[in-house]
């Protein structure tokens, strides 16, 4: 036999071998049940590494996709985050002018405060989310507008799954010229309720200075027990002396508890305001004292009531426009908590923060320490929350002003602080 022969069997030989060994390796990889792991740690330890370059991207991905339960969204080195449930507002409740800056109970209604609760709409019949209004002119010693409540049953029912649109109840509101007169008067900030009294902060601002103020008033009751209106007293606002000159900002919260009266300043960064402070008054609306209060980074922009074992919730807000105005300083709820999926990727921060009543101070962080990250919408959404309240032991209920509309929003406590 020819050498060009033997050459030729040789390499058909050669040619069964390996595509004897080439279907006995697929036949084992795709045998049920086989330890197809070995296989794949094999191969890959021998493939260059340039075959090799989706694996660090999909790892990444892999670990953004991870999830907690339906309580919030977190990774495995990030804090968890809580999303909000939008309950929607019938008309005219629902009106983006109306541009609500706080709410509390009063029994089992939650009012919501319009920052100018006379705000005309120019859609009244069936206002939107992006009517536009103007306010009434004074007429005679009183300005005549009003708030709106949601009834408690209403509530419960929307956070446990009924989509209908909440009904508020308009409920009449009156204040004197006194308040309507100030020197560059911005509305109502913040509402609280004790018994039949009521208790508001108010803003004024002129070109110079930004100023607080404390009023107080009277809730009339219908006969069904339910508030039916509400009355500013007669008597001049006591002006609270502010401990920075802030554009805009001023006593955006307020507590009422045994007839003293607390309201914080909304400012509280190192840079800003060196000596945060707590203001006391008596129920006659009298000074009492100051408390410390916590240095915390961006704006405080309302508070719940206090509860019995002495702590509240504040809601803690940045808006990126308002850098240089704020100056804000490492944020160190991050450093202490971590930063949640959302807040990692924006610049905008939403959080709700546990503080407590202490003697002579209000601490934080409040004994069980907790701070509740929201997640975030977008890039270039925030949502200026400016209520917040309680919602029993569920969660909370909070309402923005007018950016980026009127939203009514859930946030249920995490899971294991229920």
């Amino acid at each position: 036999m020819s050498t060009r022969n033997l050459v030729l069997i040789a390499l058909l030989g050669l040619a069964l071998v390996l595509a004897y060994d080439l279907f006995a390796v697929r036949d084992v990889a795709e045998a049920p049940g086989s330890d197809d792991a070995s296989f794949v740690a094999v191969t890959a330890e021998a493939l260059p590494e340039s075959a090799d370059s989706g694996s660090a991207d999909s790892a990444e991905k892999d670990e953004e996709a991870e999830s907690a339960d339906s309580d919030g969204i977190s990774s495995s080195d990030t804090a968890v985050e809580s999303p909000v449930t939008y309950l929607p507002l019938a008309p005219p409740a629902n009106a983006r002018d109306l541009e609500y800056s706080g709410m509390s109970w009063f029994d089992e209604q939650l009012v919501l405060l319009p920052q100018y609760p006379d705000v005309v709409l120019e859609e009244a019949d069936g206002a939107d989310d992006h009517s536009e209004g103007t306010t009434e002119a004074v007429t005679g010693t009183q300005r005549a507008g009003r708030v709106y409540a949601l009834e408690l049953s209403d509530l419960l029912a929307a956070v446990s799954g009924n989509e209908d649109p909440l009904v508020a109840q308009e409920i009449p509101f009156s204040y004197p010229s006194a308040v309507a007169d100030l020197d560059g008067f911005e509305g109502f900030e913040a509402i609280a309720f004790e018994g039949d009294r009521v208790y508001l902060t108010v803003e004024a601002q002129t070109d110079e200075t930004t100023k607080g103020y404390l009023v107080a008033g009277t809730v009339t009751r219908g006969g069904d027990g339910r508030m039916a209106s509400i009355a500013l007293d007669d008597a001049a606002p006591v002006e609270v002396e502010l401990p920075a000159n802030l554009d805009n900002m001023s006593l955006e919260s307020i507590q009422v508890d045994g007839g003293n009266i607390t309201t914080f300043f909304e400012a509280n960064g190192a840079t800003v305001n060196a000596e945060p402070k707590a203001f006391g008054f008596d129920a006659s609306l009298g000074p009492i004292m100051e408390w410390d209060f916590p240095t915390i980074e961006y704006r405080v922009t309302d508070a719940t009531e206090m509860d019995a074992s002495g702590t509240f919730w504040v809601i803690n807000y940045h808006f990126p426009g308002e850098d240089e105005l704020l100056q804000p300083q490492a944020d160190q709820l991050i450093a202490e908590y971590g930063e949640g999926p959302t807040h990692a990727l924006f610049d905008h921060v939403e959080r709700i923060v546990e503080l407590a009543g202490g003697e002579g101070a209000i601490q934080f962080p409040a004994p069980t320490g907790r701070v509740i990250q929201l997640e975030l919408v977008d890039a270039e959404t925030s949502r200026n929350w400016e209520g917040i309240a309680r919602l029993e032991d569920r969660g909370f209920l909070l309402v923005t002003d007018k950016y980026p509309e009127t939203i009514l929003g859930f946030v249920a406590m995490p899971a294991g602080d229920r």
